[in-house]
Protein backbone atom coordinates (compact mmCIF):
# COMPACT_ATOMS: atom_id res chain seq x y z
CA UNK A 1 0.00 0.00 0.00
CA UNK A 2 1.47 3.41 -0.93
CA UNK A 3 2.26 5.84 1.83
CA UNK A 4 0.45 9.18 1.77
CA UNK A 5 2.45 12.37 2.23
CA UNK A 6 -0.20 13.67 4.66
CA UNK A 7 0.29 10.62 6.92
CA UNK A 8 4.05 11.18 6.98
CA UNK A 9 3.91 14.87 7.82
CA UNK A 10 1.26 14.32 10.51
CA UNK A 11 3.44 11.60 12.06
CA UNK A 12 6.31 14.11 12.15
CA UNK A 13 4.24 16.71 13.99
CA UNK A 14 2.91 18.93 11.19
CA UNK A 15 -0.50 20.52 11.34
CA UNK A 16 -2.34 19.26 8.27
CA UNK A 17 -5.61 20.62 6.91
CA UNK A 18 -7.40 20.17 3.63
CA UNK A 19 -10.46 21.54 1.92
CA UNK A 20 -13.23 19.87 -0.01
CA UNK A 21 -12.23 18.01 -3.16
CA UNK A 22 -11.94 20.21 -6.25
CA UNK A 23 -12.59 23.41 -4.23
CA UNK A 24 -10.21 26.28 -3.59
CA UNK A 25 -8.21 25.87 -0.39
CA UNK A 26 -5.16 27.93 0.52
CA UNK A 27 -2.95 28.29 3.57
CA UNK A 28 -0.30 30.80 4.51
CA UNK A 29 2.26 30.40 7.27
CA UNK A 30 4.77 33.20 7.21
CA UNK A 31 6.43 33.15 3.79
CA UNK A 32 4.98 29.76 2.87
CA UNK A 33 1.88 30.05 0.67
CA UNK A 34 0.27 26.92 -0.72
CA UNK A 35 -2.85 25.82 -2.53
CA UNK A 36 -4.54 22.45 -2.55
CA UNK A 37 -5.22 22.18 -6.27
CA UNK A 38 -5.54 24.20 -9.47
CA UNK A 39 -8.84 25.65 -8.25
CA UNK A 40 -6.74 27.47 -5.67
CA UNK A 41 -4.57 29.30 -8.22
CA UNK A 42 -6.34 32.67 -8.07
CA UNK A 43 -6.49 32.65 -4.27
CA UNK A 44 -2.79 31.74 -4.03
CA UNK A 45 -1.95 34.59 -6.42
CA UNK A 46 -3.90 37.06 -4.25
CA UNK A 47 -2.09 35.88 -1.13
CA UNK A 48 1.25 36.17 -2.92
CA UNK A 49 0.54 39.70 -4.12
CA UNK A 50 -0.58 40.75 -0.63
CA UNK A 51 2.60 39.24 0.88
CA UNK A 52 4.79 41.07 -1.64
CA UNK A 53 3.15 44.39 -0.75
CA UNK A 54 4.12 44.07 2.91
Amino acid sequence: MPQLVEDTIIARGALYTKGADFKSCTRQDGNLITGQNRSSSAAVAKLLLAALEQ
